[in-house]
């Protein structure tokens, strides 16, 4: 027996990211995103067309982690009104946090809870997020799932719950263009070794495995 359920509206295409202010549709909104130039650009685009973010959040770190999480989730308590979506413009380290920042409401110790607890099927009052992903990486803009650290216990940490699904998925590849030879390399390498895992994962199932094979095909014939 096997099922297979996503509940996120993938938008795929070349120049996708116009839509983008569309799907805020007039809603406020938090930004999370990282400090180059190249998303500052991106960002000042969203901001004339959409308006501008209630909170924008760029440390974002490469491997998210706890203490920095919880300093970043408190910036959310000091604005006048909760923000009504969450943008997240980035890889893999931007989606995941943004679902923490989704999931905590301002304190990261309802994230940590569920962490504890393991309770991925618990109520949770989350921020609707729109996921924009600008490397091929982990996939995070179609997943339940976030991977963060602490590096005072030396422990990685998968938070899953089924209200973190984002609700878009805004895929546009022309954000890849201009990302370094080695960093388009590795999350390319990476999309790559999901594929693999997906096909011998013990919970694959016939649709995952047509996309895992042609997803590996396609990486393979572009590297």
């Amino acid at each position: 027996m096997w099922t297979y359920q996503n509940p996120v509206e993938m938008i795929f295409g070349n120049g996708a990211l116009a839509l983008l202010p569309e799907l805020i549709a007039g809603r406020s909104y938090a930004l999370i995103t990282y400090p180059d130039k190249f998303f500052a650009d991106i960002a000042a685009e969203i901001s004339a067309k959409a308006g501008d973010a209630l909170l924008t959040i760029k440390d974002v770190a490469p491997n998210p982690d706890t203490s920095l999480l919880t300093e970043q989730s408190k910036r959310f308590q000091k604005l006048a009104k909760k923000p009504e979506g969450i943008v997240a413009l980035g890889g893999g380290s931007v989606i995941d946090s943004a679902k923490v920042f989704a999931a905590s409401d301002g304190d990261f110790n309802k994230v940590f809870n569920i962490l504890q607890m393991n309770d991925c099927d618990g109520t949770l009052d989350t921020i609707p997020l729109i996921a924009v992903p600008t490397t091929a990486g982990t996939g995070s803009e179609v997943t339940c799932w976030a991977t963060l650290w602490s590096s005072e216990t030396q422990q990685k940490f998968s938070l899953a719950h089924k209200e973190l699904y984002p609700e878009k998925a805004l895929i546009d590849p022309t954000l890849t263009l201009k990302k370094p030879r080695d960093l388009t390399l590795v999350t390319a390498l990476d999309a790559l070794s999901h594929s693999l895992e997906s096909i011998w994962n013990i919970n694959a199932n016939p649709v995952s495995a047509k996309f895992a094979i042609a997803a590996a095909k396609s990486i393979l014939r572009d590297l």
